[in-house]
């Protein structure tokens, strides 16, 4: 190729400006949509820490193998590892919450992302205040006083960029603490964080599988790699096992990198994501072979001039090289468009979409292009061209001396082979495909905008209320959990007073899991008589015999105020509902709705059945009471006391996902609530 070709090919795009609209912005759709995914899918398959250590900065994660979960609750493990470990240095770790910051008496309370973290999370991150200092090792004593490190974004709205910041006492939900740092802008270090707190680690329960969820991180030390760092921990989760085999004998230390947190961590899912790219390439042939015989045709008008070209003396792979530039000149054009509008498309609702699907975003998510997306830009470029120029000009070019002589004779032409017909006939197909997939997604969103839910939800709101603090609600819960407990019971009654005082309020009340949105999945063992009408005794299922087991099923499960029903205007249909005194902790009663009657128990009575139920396992593996095998344990029985008709606990397109309710044992068990509140004139 030479300019002249690039310069014919300029020419031929002003000559033929209907091909050149069509076909330049079927492609700058394929370069648009090939971008996109780039950006967005590889941010989970590859991403990057743009840190100075990033390249070694890993987590360290503990999964059950049996179970196929991961263990949060790994707090036992990570004082070992800080004590073990060789290949991996810097090991620390942090827990997550979200805090009222109260910058003073008068001010306002706002959420901010708290990471309450080992000080080595700063070493790692290389992270330098603006202000004064990071946290240090004196800060994690338990004695030490309450200080808190502050982010830039937080410093600059919540303090107005106040320079004597420093020294300040703020309040950090129900805690005091001195501002001893701002960090410079831009660190969010380790995930989105606004606020650093020191994790003392001695005054959290340490019993193994027990305390706090937290996340593990550490730095590759010189001249270790990922291998040998999963080696020893391989052979710390071995010797753990040995120790402790009640609860360790199925957990596995593993190391990955850190940015890969957030990404798929099911090694069944990579596949999904790398298909993302197939299709991907498979939109931008498919579409390129349409420009590709838009070309053709216009390559067949021309045929008379290439039969005189190859009579000149062109050689065919001269006649090729000229069409490919001709369609890269296409190609370059609809280049800039695509890039253009990715670029617009990532920064305006780019964000906007990853937020809404996974929350906050990590500082690492960049969707900026790169110098690696103008990379891909032209190779996406550069495929289109070869597979719109290249193909129809072997096409074209082939026979064209058998050609010449048929022309001459007044007889002959170009004719569409078997490629081409294959072409054809693919884009046909997914011609016809795409108005039945439009409709099946457009079916799917009526039944999501049309979805039942079982009462009049535009008349309610909801605020998400959550914790700064765990909290065990259980009878075995210490002195201090129990006052914290009273604290926020306290507090949660009045904010319910003080928001059923409210003009237009009709009513409040509190659940774990708002209707219409996920539930949490649990197994459901029913009594050993199910299938005969009865029900086990309120001490437990009666023995079954030799090598029988409990029937299980599996249904959604949370626990609400014993006010909800009342609330959500959905009387009992047999039964009774909740009452106070099934919010006591240790009493074990359920309600379950017509979903549960009817997939569950067949239309049998429900009152009076006894059921238990837990986190499930991905696969249902048999288990029963008393089974050592199951380190969970089943759990209590459960009596069923009413029937409910069901309130939008499943998805949209199943209005029979079995549910069971259960009280919450009052505020100071729960783990946090959104507040449904139901206002009297009926706004939304």
């Amino acid at each position: 190729m030479n300019w002249l070709d690039f310069k014919l090919g300029g020419r031929m795009l002003v000559k033929y400006p209907g091909l050149t609209i069509v076909g330049g912005l079927a492609m700058a759709f394929a370069i648009w949509v090939g971008i996109v995914v780039f950006q967005v899918v590889g941010l989970a398959v590859f991403p990057t820490l743009p840190l100075p250590q990033g390249a070694r900065l890993v987590e360290i994660r503990s999964m059950d193998v049996a179970e196929n979960v991961q263990e949060e609750k790994i707090l036992h493990d990570f004082l070992e590892w800080q004590q073990s470990l060789r290949s991996l240095i810097n090991v620390g770790a942090w827990r997550n919450s979200s805090r009222n910051l109260i910058v003073s008496a008068a001010g306002d309370a706002r959420p901010v992302n708290v990471a309450e973290m080992s000080v080595s999370g700063f070493r790692v991150s290389d992270g330098e205040p603006l202000m004064g200092r990071v946290l240090v090792e004196a800060d994690e004593q338990p004695a030490a006083p309450a200080v808190a490190v502050i982010g830039y974004d937080v410093w600059r709205t919540r303090f107005g960029s106040d320079p004597n910041v420093l020294g300040r006492v703020v309040k950090m939900g129900n805690e005091d603490a001195t501002v001893v740092g701002v960090m410079r802008e831009g660190f969010e270090f380790p995930v989105s964080h606004d606020v650093w707190l020191p994790l003392k680690t001695a005054v959290l329960d340490q019993t193994p599988r027990s305390g706090p969820a937290i996340t593990v991180f550490a730095l590759l030390a010189r001249g270790e790699t990922m291998q040998t760092a999963q080696a020893e921990l391989t052979t710390a989760g071995r010797s753990a096992a040995t120790e402790l085999p009640a609860t360790h004998q199925h957990l596995e230390p593993r190391v990955r990198p850190y940015a890969m947190m957030v990404a798929p961590g099911d090694p069944g899912d990579q596949p999904i994501m790398y298909s993302i790219y197939f299709f991907t390439a498979m939109l931008l042939i498919l579409i390129c072979g349409n420009v590709g015989l838009l070309l053709f045709a216009r390559a067949a008008s021309r045929e008379a001039d290439l039969v005189v070209r190859t009579a000149l003396g062109a050689s065919r792979g001269r006649i090729v090289a000229q069409m490919f530039a001709e369609a890269l000149v296409l190609g370059g054009v609809a280049a800039i468009v695509g890039v253009t509008a990715a670029d617009f498309a990532l920064r305006t609702w780019g964000t906007v979409f990853l937020e809404t699907n996974m929350g906050r975003l990590p500082f690492w998510f960049d969707l900026s292009l790169s110098p690696r997306t103008f990379a891909v830009a032209i190779g996406l470029t550069v495929a289109g061209a070869a597979v719109a120029g290249i193909m129809p000009a072997m096409k074209i070019t082939r026979g064209m001396g058998h050609r010449l002589k048929q022309t001459t004779a007044g007889s002959g032409g170009l004719q569409f082979g078997g490629v081409w017909t294959v072409v054809i006939v693919a884009q046909v197909a997914a011609t016809v495909m795409f108005p039945a997939v439009v409709y099946m997604e457009q079916f799917l969103l009526r039944n999501v905008e049309n979805f039942d839910a079982g009462f009049a939800n535009e008349q309610y709101l909801a605020v998400q209320i959550e914790r700064d603090y765990p909290v065990d609600g259980g009878l075995n819960a210490d002195a201090a959990t129990r006052e914290r407990n009273a604290r926020l019971a306290a507090t949660l009654e009045e904010l319910r007073q003080r928001v059923a005082a409210q003009p237009g309020v009709a009513g409040v009340t509190l659940t774990e899991n708002l209707p219409t949105t996920n539930h949490p999945q649990k197994i459901i063992e029913m009594g050993y008589d199910v299938d005969g009408g009865g029900s086990a005794s309120a001490g437990g299922a009666a023995s079954l015999g030799d090598g029988a087991e409990p029937p299980l099923r599996e249904a959604t499960v949370a626990a609400v105020d014993p006010s909800y029903f009342e609330a959500l205007d959905a009387p009992v249909l047999a039964g009774r509902g909740f009452t106070a005194a099934d919010a006591v902790p240790g009493t074990r009663v359920a309600i379950v709705d017509q979903g549960f009657i009817d997939q569950i128990l067949q239309g049998r009575n429900a009152v009076g059945q006894q059921v238990r139920f837990r986190y499930p396992a991905p696969s249902l593996r048999r288990w029963g009471p008393g089974n050592p095998d199951d380190p969970a344990g089943p759990g209590d029985w459960y009596e069923v006391i009413g029937v409910v008709r069901e309130l939008g606990v499943g998805a949209p397109s199943s209005r029979t996902t079995p549910i069971t309710s259960y009280p919450s044992p009052g505020p100071a068990g729960s783990s946090g609530f959104p507040v449904p509140q139901r206002r009297k004139d009926g706004a939304g």
